[in-house]
């Protein structure tokens, strides 16, 4: 349950985030400054933390290796 939940919310930080900030830079009209900054910081995070706990992980495949 622990491994659901938690790609649950890397997922959704990174993908709200990016689309956060695809529509700040196309869309939105007027001062976005911190808000794009604060967007790329969610998108970052939620990449890393699927990175860390899923990709790296699981992602080499050797034998030797212990998870």
């Amino acid at each position: 349950m622990r491994r659901i939940v938690s790609i649950v919310v890397a997922l959704v930080l990174t993908i709200g985030g990016a689309m956060t900030m695809i529509y700040l830079l196309l869309f939105a009209h007027g001062w976005k400054g911190v808000i794009l900054v604060a967007a790329g910081f969610v998108t970052t995070m939620g990449a890393v933390w699927l990175y860390s706990d899923f990709i790296e992980r699981h992602g080499s495949g050797d034998v030797g290796e212990s998870p």
